[in-house]
């Protein structure tokens, strides 16, 4: 079968032409890559480093010979480290052996901004003939003999399957959801950055979800370029879909609350777009929450409650609905009576659509009672279940007031009574049947937001 084949440029080299998926390796491959492994020593670096800047390494075993390419990457050398590198590279380098060595002690390391960065590459460059063919064949792949990596092309077959498993391997990826080198993760970075900058198909969502994930767990090494890639990779889409969904419990569940604890959320680097790209992740991931608790609301209010209320709730769901399209509703909160809760515990049993949610409980209210607490600008509304009330607080009322009794949103359980706080009577609104409510509820949000919507 002849396989499909790509054109790649290649950074210092010419253009060749390589398949798009490579038969895996021989057993006489896989044996050659793993003698070019890092082995343990018995003796300290400094005192390695020592015999070859003193004694031109004549007291060094065989086994600390083979390790020279590993150790000059050693940092702990501070200035003696140039040297070290230099006379290692020049003494000791007149086996093919030692070039790849080299090459996988660098793609291990591959910190470009390590003092000996430049000498390995240029040195790996002039005797590039020297290395094993399929490290040769790695090196036309993938720049990752370049002072200056362009990792682009390489993100885009990752993200489209294009990447052969046993490349995959040399490059760093372990498969568990975690990344233990730079060229992995500066490769992962450059996929999350193509994540945010256009509208991704499912497919290639799903890959790079393969990489930063492992049994729904992301690991800290995979926190940032998750955060960016998975968010903002699916910003574009509405948080009805299922990738959506699937996407922010994969989210709740391995980060902190994005309102009250976004201090713990990873910095994002210039090259990701900085202070901007991590509040768009943040914005994001509130808005897709404030989406899911007003379907939940009503979700599970239309399953507890009484036939004869059921007929109001899609009247009273599209009106928050059109709010929510609009970005006027910044943030929600669902608070659930024993009866809605354990319809919650049921549902979370069917589906995790929405496992990774958070909610809190109700007291002193009916069992099969529900609430839902909305921040609408920087008013506070409260959407009872059944023919209840809704009520609005503006500022004049104390909702942006701490100490004040409106209601806040983030607590773990509410009294009912406390739901009912003191309210003017103009900004509280009850469910007729006709939904004829929504007039004078629409106007009392102009007034106390200064937003409105066209109903």
């Amino acid at each position: 079968m002849v396989n499909s084949l790509l054109n790649i440029r290649l950074s210092g080299f010419d253009t060749i032409r390589v398949a798009s998926k490579s038969r895996c390796m021989s057993k006489a491959q896989e044996l050659q890559a793993k003698s070019f492994e890092a082995l343990p020593l018995r003796r300290e670096t400094a005192d390695i480093a020592r015999s070859v800047l003193e004694f031109n390494g004549k007291d060094l075993s065989f086994a600390e010979r083979r390790q020279l390419p590993f150790l000059i990457f050693d940092s702990s050398l501070n200035e003696h480290q140039i040297n070290f590198a230099d006379k290692v590279i020049r003494n000791f380098s007149d086996s093919a052996r030692f070039w790849g060595l080299l090459f996988k002690a660098w793609l291990t390391d591959f910190r470009l901004e390590n003092p000996i960065s430049n000498i390995v590459i240029t040195s790996l460059r002039d005797n590039f003939d020297k290395l094993p063919p399929f490290m040769m064949d790695l090196a036309n792949r993938y720049p990752i003999i370049s002072v200056t990596p362009n990792f682009n092309d390489t993100a885009k077959a990752l993200l489209n399957k294009q990447i052969p498993q046993d490349d995959l391997v040399f490059l760093g990826f372990t498969f568990d959801g975690k990344i233990t080198t730079r060229l992995a993760d500066m490769i992962l970075q450059s996929c999350a950055l193509q994540l945010s900058q256009r509208a991704m198909s499912l497919e290639e969502l799903a890959e790079f979800e393969k990489y930063v994930t492992c049994n729904n767990f992301i690991h800290e090494s995979v926190k940032l370029h998750a955060m960016v890639g998975l968010i903002l990779g699916a910003k574009l889409r509405s948080p009805s879909e299922g990738v959506v969904k699937g996407i922010a419990n994969l989210i709740e569940n391995n980060y902190e609350d994005p309102v009250i604890g976004k201090g713990s959320w990873p910095a994002v680097p210039e090259s990701l777009g900085g202070i901007k790209t991590r509040n768009l992740c943040l914005e994001t991931v509130v808005k897709w929450r404030v989406f899911r608790s007003i379907a939940l609301f009503f979700n599970i209010i239309e399953k507890v409650a009484e036939t004869e209320h059921r007929h109001q709730f899609p009247i009273r769901r599209d009106f928050w609905i059109k709010y929510f399209d609009r970005g006027i509703i910044k943030d929600a909160w669902v608070i659930l009576g024993t009866k809605a809760e354990n319809q919650m515990q049921l549902l979370n049993q069917q589906s995790d659509e929405y496992s990774g949610l958070e909610w809190a409980k109700l007291s002193g209210g009916r069992s099969d009672q529900c609430a839902l607490l909305m921040k609408v600008g920087n008013m506070t509304v409260m959407e009872f279940s059944h023919s209840g009330k809704v009520r609005m607080w503006g500022e004049k009322d104390g909702s942006t007031n701490f100490n004040s009794s409106v209601p806040r949103l983030r607590q773990k359980l509410y009294k009912a009574d406390n739901l009912r706080a003191a309210c003017p009577s103009n900004q509280m609104f009850t469910h007729d049947p006709g939904g004829r409510w929504r007039i004078a509820a629409e106007r009392c949000i102009a007034r106390l937001s200064g937003q409105g919507t066209k109903l």
